[in-house]
């Protein structure tokens, strides 16, 4: 998902917002829950939080279904529903103009790269990417490009990776909130 500045409230749903623009082509559910085909990515979101919103979730997901469900606060689950997993990650947005400390090159990554970005993945851990995750946008070094579009980068990355985080702060990186992303699962009832 790509944030222009005015926009960053979009970040306190970052699923729901992703998947009603930029990755809309990749959405599954309707107006009241969304998800991402679950070869690409484990995110699911609702509008609200509201019944109607869990019971069209449910339907997507199925009895036996999870998703990752990242939101700025942990959410209220309808009664039958269970938290798997709950992770914390910081999300952080480029809040600088001061160009990073060492000056990179950079190539476009496309599927020829997946087996390299999988083995980079497995090695640092930084979250979930599986094999289609590429087709959500581009993977390459796109700071400068993103801002001269006026747009804000923005990542996540769970709070005990400590080191990931100093070499972001570094790169002009800083936390703008604590997302709970909750993995979470529908009661063994799917209401239709």
């Amino acid at each position: 998902m790509i944030v222009g500045q005015d926009q960053s409230s979009l970040l306190d749903n970052p699923v729901w917002s992703a998947l009603s623009t930029t990755h809309a082509s990749f959405a599954e559910g309707d107006s009241l829950a969304k998800r991402y085909p679950v070869d690409v990515a484990p995110f699911a979101a609702t509008r609200d939080q509201s019944p109607e919103s869990y019971r069209s979730l449910a339907r997507l997901l199925g009895p036996e279904g999870t998703a990752a469900f990242p939101l700025a606060t942990m959410p209220i689950l309808p009664v039958g529903w269970t938290v798997v997993r709950k992770i914390d990650s910081a999300q952080m947005v480029w809040n600088t103009q001061t160009a990073p400390p060492v000056a990179h090159s950079f190539e476009e990554l496309n599927f020829s790269h997946v087996d390299e970005m999988l083995a980079l993945v497995e090695l640092t851990k930084p979250g979930p990417f599986l094999k289609r995750t590429p087709e959500l946008g581009s993977y390459l070094g796109i700071r400068e490009a993103i801002t001269k579009r006026n747009e804000i980068p923005f990542l996540h990355v769970r709070t005990e990776n400590d080191d990931a985080i100093r070499v972001y702060e570094k790169l002009g990186f800083k936390t703008r909130r604590i997302i709970n992303i909750a993995v979470v699962k529908p009661g063994s009832r799917v209401d239709q």
